[in-house]
């Protein structure tokens, strides 16, 4: 079970909004929005783990739409 599924719409806003954010950031985020849920920090390494697939996943779309904006760009001869 994804401790993170309730959340993960608001998780995501949050690293959209400052893709910088710390995943300890937004575990304290979470604790203080959700006590009863997140407030031991229990999460937190799972946490870190969800963040760092979605950045993966962030870069490789970032680096796939470039190359497929090139390969679609004729090139001048």
């Amino acid at each position: 079970m994804d401790p993170f599924a309730d959340a993960w719409s608001v998780i995501e806003g949050w690293l959209i909004a400052e893709p910088g954010v710390s995943a300890n950031e937004l575990m304290d985020r979470l604790a203080r929005m959700i006590p009863d849920a997140y407030a031991k920090k229990a999460q937190l390494r799972t946490l870190q783990r969800r963040v760092k697939a979605w950045r993966v996943e962030r870069v490789k779309e970032m680096v796939l739409g470039s190359l497929r904006k090139h390969a679609a760009t004729p090139t001048e001869a």
